[in-house]
């Protein structure tokens, strides 16, 4: 059981969260939806945790158990890897978002979303501690970090997209553009988990990071231009990322690094 962990993980992963998102888009308006959305998004977010507890507990590996409870300890990373999770994902919205106002697209900074940011982080921590925390780890032992990062990144942007029965509602455009946007950050959240040590702490701080600048400006995650600014300038992160530290993403040798 413990070669195809990965497999069950992702199984899992899907097998829980398609159905309650499906739920969700089954419901009629309503006062209580934006309640009953904030709800189902929290249960989805931590589908991959509790995908990777089960898979541990059925394989009953207690060296992974430990690792991950390693990775998600693990918080004292050194000030450049912090930096990086907190600058660098607001910086690339707000380029993009720059980027879109010749075009007409003028949006204004919402700054009631703090008032959400603690379960941003919340819901982010439930992801990392699956995607990051116990999946890529399993990956990185059979290729490269530029590679695990976008195998993992084509299929998080997919389980995020929801059951195959929505797809036809959200259109080609917002369904190429929400891969390869994911894909692009799960390359990003790589690169910070090996150089940080794994630490969980740092990639969901880069992750809320990301979110939480959508949400300070609702409208662009509704412009298609921005989406399509945001995916490029993404890939142009990977890019530089790929000049500079190679398909490892990293100057340290992987048998160096604490993961």
């Amino acid at each position: 059981m413990k070669r195809n962990q990965l497999i069950i993980f992702f199984a899992l992963t899907f097998a829980m969260a398609w159905p309650l998102q499906a739920a969700f888009l089954a419901r009629g308006g309503g006062p209580t939806r934006q309640a009953i959305l904030l709800v189902v998004l929290l249960l989805v977010s931590w589908t991959p945790a509790a995908a990777s507890l089960i898979v541990l507990a059925l394989t009953r590996d207690r060296e992974e158990w430990r690792a991950v409870r390693r990775r998600m300890a693990t918080g004292r990373v050194g000030e450049r890897w912090s930096l990086y999770a907190l600058v660098l994902p607001p910086f690339i919205w707000l380029v993009a978002i720059a980027a879109a106002r010749p075009f007409g697209v003028h949006l204004v900074f919402q700054p009631a979303f703090l008032a959400i940011l603690p379960g941003i982080l919340l819901s982010n921590f439930g992801e990392e501690i699956g995607w990051r925390g116990f999946a890529l780890p399993a990956v990185l032992r059979r290729m490269d970090a530029l590679y695990a990062g976008a195998v993992l990144g084509l299929i998080w942007g997919t389980w995020h997209l929801g059951p195959p029965t929505a797809w036809p509602s959200l259109g080609a455009g917002l369904i190429a553009t929400q891969v390869g946007t994911l894909t692009a950050l799960s390359v990003i959240l790589t690169w910070i988990f090996v150089n940080s040590g794994g630490s969980l702490v740092v990639t969901t701080l880069a992750h809320a990071a990301f979110d939480a600048s959508a949400f300070a400006f609702p409208a662009a995650a509704a412009s298609e231009k921005i989406r399509a600014v945001l995916t490029l300038l993404l890939w142009v992160v990977v890019a530089i990322l790929i000049v500079r530290y190679g398909v490892r993403l990293s100057r340290v040798p992987a048998a160096d690094r604490a993961l």
